[in-house]
């Protein structure tokens, strides 16, 4: 029982970039002549931080449950059967969401990083309800997370996450919002 948590965060972490893989192969990476087409906006530091930042979290995340130096020695009880569920529901609820809002946007995802405003506003799915459904998503990952296997690394893992996701996604939902008005002014005729 006491490897089941682990085997639980690393399949979450594996459905997490599995997902990410499957939808770059469907539609592209905006490497494309498509994405010419895209209106781009100028992302701010903790943007262009966070390109690099996300694969230091992904290997810290994949260190801490290899080797967590702070879990309970193996003699000790883990997480009980009540935290394992819960842990995996929150965790399972996280890679259906994420599923949903990729398959949602379809053609429309580019990465936080890339600065490229969608070629149409989705708003069907999870962005019907949500203005940021996928780092709900990977939030939900990560409470999974810390009922599965609670630590410092774990903490600092999720602090350093939220952290840069909050400023992009205030920087996404304004510059969303200054594109669709002035791709409405580009659109509209004149008077």
């Amino acid at each position: 029982m006491s490897h089941v948590p682990d085997l639980i965060l690393a399949a979450g972490l594996l459905a997490n970039i599995a997902l990410y893989k499957r939808h770059h192969r469907k539609y592209g990476t905006c490497h494309h002549s498509g994405c010419g087409q895209r209106v781009r906006y100028k992302v701010g530091p903790a943007t262009v931080c966070f390109r690099y930042v996300k694969y230091l979290l992904y290997l810290a995340a994949l260190v801490y449950i290899l080797f967590n130096p702070w879990a309970p020695s193996r003699l000790e009880a883990g997480p009980g059967i009540a935290a394992i569920g819960i842990g995996t529901l929150l965790g399972a609820s996280g890679i259906v969401l994420l599923y949903a809002s990729l398959e949602s946007l379809g053609r429309n995802y580019a990465p936080c990083d890339k600065g490229l405003l969608p070629y149409e506003l989705v708003s069907n799915g999870p962005y019907k309800h949500l203005s940021h459904p996928m780092y709900l998503a990977n939030i939900l990952q990560l409470a999974g997370a810390a009922f599965l296997k609670f630590g410092p690394l774990l903490v600092l893992i999720a602090a350093v996450y939220v952290s840069f996701i909050a400023v992009i996604a205030r920087e996404e939902t304004a510059s969303l919002e200054r594109g669709i008005t002035s791709l409405r002014d580009e659109s509209s005729p004149p008077r």
